[in-house]
């Protein structure tokens, strides 16, 4: 088949092909924006009011949360004085699981004249004074409060003979060990 047209014809139905082609790829085009258009203003919308019911909650809570202010400071402050008194009871010490220790690691024979606690002797020397038989009642106890987790650094101070008939005053130096005592 020959083609007999002009060239400039040929141009022209061309040019109205394409023409066509892109009428439709136009029209095309605005029958799938108008959807996607759609699709947006709606998903706007939903964000809007999504928006709104969160500020209305966050409007509720917080008128709540104030109702119950009060409670919270009550709450708050319980829990300090409940922090101060665990400190407290912490930091407690038994005086009478200390003379409890101290009498039962008496041997027989021996008897304790005085014993002053307080606060102050855990870090310093304490000095107890014991009324017993013999040098070796005195040379015992020392050893069984050496063993004793209650005490620490035991030294015989003095053993002497008593002038009221018998026996021996010992005196013995030791210091409490605070971790054992609680």
């Amino acid at each position: 088949m020959i083609n007999l047209l002009p060239p400039e014809e040929k141009r022209q139905i061309r040019a109205g092909l394409s023409n066509s082609l892109l009428f439709r790829y136009c029209v095309a085009s605005l029958l799938l924006a108008v959807p996607l258009v759609l699709l947006a203003g709606g998903s706007y919308l939903v964000i809007i009011g999504s928006k709104n019911t969160a500020e209305a909650t966050i409007r509720d809570s917080q008128a709540k949360s104030a109702e119950y202010a009060d409670i919270q400071t009550q709450a708050q402050e319980f829990k300090n004085n409940l922090s101060t008194a665990k400190s407290i009871l912490d930091k407690e010490v038994k005086y009478s699981k200390i003379a409890i220790a101290i009498a039962q690691n008496l041997p027989a024979g021996i008897s304790l004249d005085t014993l002053n606690l307080d606060s102050q002797n855990f870090s310093q020397p304490l000095t107890l004074q014991l009324h017993g038989d013999t040098y070796d009642d005195a040379i015992r106890y020392k050893k069984l409060l050496e063993g004793s987790p209650l005490f620490q650094d035991v030294h015989l101070q003095s053993v002497t003979a008593s002038a009221e008939g018998g026996g021996v005053t010992i005196a013995i130096s030791t210091v409490m060990n605070p971790e054992a005592i609680r």
